[in-house]
């Protein structure tokens, strides 16, 4: 029998070099978190959203009722606005129209409120806490060692020169990987990998017909804006979508901050290697778990991603890809890329701009004939739809033909 994620607590033994931190059983009744009247800590919503993450789904009556009642504060039904403040509680990165609809999932008789009954028929169909688990800010509990060597990437710091030490809950996919150009890492960092892998990659259950987008465009297209401008205006809803973002894994990392303050020009590239290892296993672990997928990137590199969607079509053929080409004018790029530098301390040097201008139209040529469809879309302003073009894969001459045909015009 799995223990219920509800059920667990961390140990405060110290952790063993290769295992992973232990857990041990509590009772619940003689917990204080057992006030159902009381707010739902940060602590416990995380712990649900774990759970949900995880594919643990609640088993016991008692389990749902104390979620239920912590969700509702006391009421005896969840209204919109408790939801969107429990849910805030977890730090759930969700615009208003996406928590709007992810509740909607559950106001099954479009009451405006969430019954216990509703509630428990969500739980048990994995929408509810599914559609929210792993978007809550992650929260690291890695120690940096001191004497850190900032001068070194991370793949060099954390590097394990066993290359066939692998642990954790993803330990089969790892050894798949390219240790020609990844390294192999510690044992506590790769349980670290792990805890961001999970809050990451499951936002649903399985999809009979999934899909997985890939965004292109230089940085300061705006990628990132217009999915979101899409999900607000229910064209791309977002929040049931896995999000695979390989900036979003390098400002997670506890020696981000650090890196930062040592060269802000340098950040980026000191962690890129690891965050592209965890890319690559999160993506997989989303792919196996038939999951709706946006990778959040550029596709510079238009060899590699070549390689990696023939290996979609080959062992997962369910799968429909597309590509979503963001761009805007190159001046318009510039500015936002210094802005963004000096909000968010990721500043891009002149060489990386260059190449981030120039990349995508030549990844494209080579990933067209690859996928089933492409959006173009202009970002100058406000996001414009320039094309939407469905891709013909069979190789017919016959579909030239057809178009070419002529017919005199009746006059």
């Amino acid at each position: 029998m799995v223990t219920s994620t509800l059920q667990k607590c961390r140990r405060n033994s110290p952790e063993v070099e290769n295992k992973e931190p232990e857990y041990c059983d509590v009772d619940s009744t003689k917990s204080n978190y057992t006030d159902r009247n009381s707010p739902m800590s940060l602590q416990h919503a995380q712990t649900f959203a774990f759970a949900a993450a995880q594919g643990s789904l609640l088993e016991r009556e008692e389990d749902i009722e104390l979620l239920f009642n912590r969700l509702a504060g006391g009421e005896t039904v969840i209204s919109f606005i408790r939801f969107k403040e429990a849910c805030e509680e977890m730090e759930i990165d969700l615009s208003p129209e996406e928590y709007k609809r992810v509740f909607d999932t559950a106001d099954i008789d479009d009451s405006g409120d969430i019954t216990f009954d509703e509630f428990k028929m969500s739980i048990n169909h994995g929408k509810l806490l599914m559609a929210v688990a792993g978007m809550h800010k992650f929260k690291s509990h890695f120690k940096v060692e001191n004497g850190y060597d900032f001068k070194k990437t991370t793949n060099e710091n954390y590097e394990n020169h066993d290359k066939s030490q692998f642990v954790g809950k993803f330990s089969d996919i790892r050894s798949t990987l390219d240790y020609a150009y990844h390294v192999n890492y510690t044992p506590q960092r790769q349980f670290w990998q792990d805890k961001v892998i999970k809050t990451t990659t499951i936002r649903q259950i399985a999809q009979e017909h999934p899909w997985i987008v890939y965004t292109c465009g230089a940085m300061g297209a705006g990628k990132g804006y217009t999915m979101r401008w899409m999900s607000a205006n229910d064209y791309f809803p977002l929040e049931n979508v896995v999000r695979i973002d390989p900036d979003h894994f390098k400002m997670v990392m506890p020696e981000w901050e650090g890196y930062i303050r040592r060269d802000k020009y340098s950040a980026g590239s000191m962690t890129h290697r690891e965050s592209g290892f965890i890319q690559e296993i999160a993506q997989e672990v989303a792919l196996r778990s038939r999951q709706n997928i946006w990778v959040d990137g550029s596709l510079r590199d238009g060899n590699w991603f070549s390689k990696v969607f023939d290996d979609i079509r080959r062992r997962f053929p369910h799968y429909k890809i597309a590509i979503f080409y963001v761009f805007a004018d190159e001046k318009i790029v510039r500015q936002r890329v210094e802005e963004r530098g000096q909000r968010t301390g990721r500043f891009v040097s002149e060489e990386n701009i260059i190449k981030s201008l120039k990349a995508p139209e030549s990844s494209l040529n080579k990933l067209t004939p690859k996928v089933d469809f492409i959006a173009r879309i202009d970002n100058s302003k406000s996001p414009v739809l320039t094309s939407f073009e469905v891709i013909d894969r069979s190789h017919c001459w016959e579909r030239i033909r057809r178009f070419a045909q002529t017919e005199a015009a009746i006059y």
